[in-house]
């Protein structure tokens, strides 16, 4: 397990339950090298899923200071932008709903 897994993954995982507890509906993922495990993770992919724009600057105000201090790359889609380019899919992102975390 690298730092990246022991120092930023717990704060990500805490600040993706605030997104989840605050924006009604929103959903969370992971996707990429933290999730393949084909090569050590330097960076943290995270895609939330919302309602609308106002909820996606609602995510990011969230979101802001662990992307700040440790290398998150933050997605932010509403539902129907997902569904329009079936990004989950696409990059096998796995969602973290609280009981997988």
């Amino acid at each position: 397990m690298n730092a990246l897994n022991v120092l930023a993954l717990p704060q990500v995982l805490m600040r993706l339950e605030q997104v989840r507890v605050s924006l009604e509906g929103a959903r969370t993922y992971l996707f990429g090298s933290i999730t393949t495990g084909r090569r050590p993770a330097g960076d943290l992919d995270v895609l939330v899923v919302c309602a609308d724009d106002v909820d996606s600057d609602r995510a990011r105000k969230i979101m802001s200071s662990v992307c700040a201090d440790y290398p998150v790359h933050l997605m932010i889609m509403t539902f129907a932008e997902e569904a329009e380019l079936e990004f989950i899919a696409g990059v096998n992102a796995i969602e973290v709903d609280g009981r997988n975390a």
